[in-house]
């Protein structure tokens, strides 16, 4: 019976040094963080009135698209307010596009607050409905998560809009920007909603 004779081939140490590199890196890649600046998925967003000087329950209303870009049109609720009242209002944003892990954006919108303000556009301009800033950033300038809203006399205008606007890396210190003028703030916008409004004297 003849003796099989194997051999065996030795790779240079050279290549498994490469390998090993690599193995290395494709994990390094793994675990490294999101870009601090990756666009986030907003799909609901949440306006918040609490009648000041009053005990009746906060009003909340949505404008909500689970499916962000997809073919459902968004859900939007009606506003309702008072008439000659004042109210706090606050904007809470979420992604709820997965029901088992809902993203709360606001709070990384606070935490880069001077990388972001929200504008409020009311329609028509007779609508008496006066929306100021109540909070501001590290650089002192608004963001637009708490604000103060007065509704005056109804007059001949009960039913318009509310349009909320926020813009990433809006120019601040530009003309009227601070006061809540989104003409010259530039920026990107995050999300661009809108509601209806009905004032009740």
């Amino acid at each position: 019976m003849k003796n099989m004779n194997f051999r065996l081939f030795r790779l240079p140490v050279t290549v498994y040094a490469i390998a090993l590199t690599l193995v290395f890196q494709a994990c390094k890649n793994d675990d490294d963080p999101k870009p601090a600046n990756e666009e986030e998925l907003i799909t609901t967003v949440a306006l918040v009135f609490q009648k000041l000087e009053s005990d009746e329950p906060a009003r909340r209303f949505e404008w909500k698209d689970v499916d962000g870009t997809g073919a459902g049109a968004p859900v939007i609720d009606e506003i309702e307010l008072d008439a000659h009242a004042a109210y706090s209002l606050s904007v809470e944003l979420k992604d709820e596009s997965n029901p088992n892990d809902v993203e709360d954006i606001t709070s990384e919108i606070e935490e880069e607050g001077t990388e972001h303000q929200f504008f409020f556009t009311v329609n028509p301009g007779d609508l008496d409905i006066d929306i100021t800033y109540n909070d501001e950033d590290a650089d002192g300038k608004p963001i637009g998560l708490i604000n103060h809203v007065a509704v005056g006399h109804a007059h001949d205008v009960v039913t318009g809009t509310l349009g909320v606007t926020l813009r990433h890396k809006p120019k601040k210190d530009a003309a009227g920007v601070a006061n809540g003028d989104i003409t010259n703030a530039a920026g990107d916008t995050d999300i661009e909603v809108v509601f209806n409004v009905n004032l009740n004297e």
